[in-house]
């Protein structure tokens, strides 16, 4: 499974938004492991801070769901790969 990626600010919120994004919000919980690791999360459900592909300066997506900055040395930002559904299919059926 070699087609994991990471979703840049347009494809979050900006003119080429995914779809998805109509259903879900831009936010995601940090998770247990992460947590004990030493990450941050925000008093908002658990909700975590998440790097995006961008050449800008706001370059994560904060627990509210905005864009934000980040410093690249801080550890408590994680990270929201993505797959295409298909070939997640694709990929495990090949794998069976």
């Amino acid at each position: 499974m070699n087609r994991v990626d990471i979703l840049s600010y347009e494809q979050i919120s900006g003119n080429n938004k995914s779809s998805i994004f109509n259903k879900i919000p831009p936010q995601t919980r940090i998770t247990d492991f992460s947590i004990l690791l030493g990450g941050f999360y925000g008093q908002l459900r658990r909700r975590g801070y998440y790097w995006i592909k961008t050449n800008k300066y706001n370059n994560i997506i904060n627990d509210s769901g905005y864009n934000d900055y980040g410093h690249t040395n801080h550890r408590s930002i994680g990270i929201r790969p993505v797959m295409c559904f298909s070939k997640i299919k694709n990929d495990i059926l090949y794998e069976i």
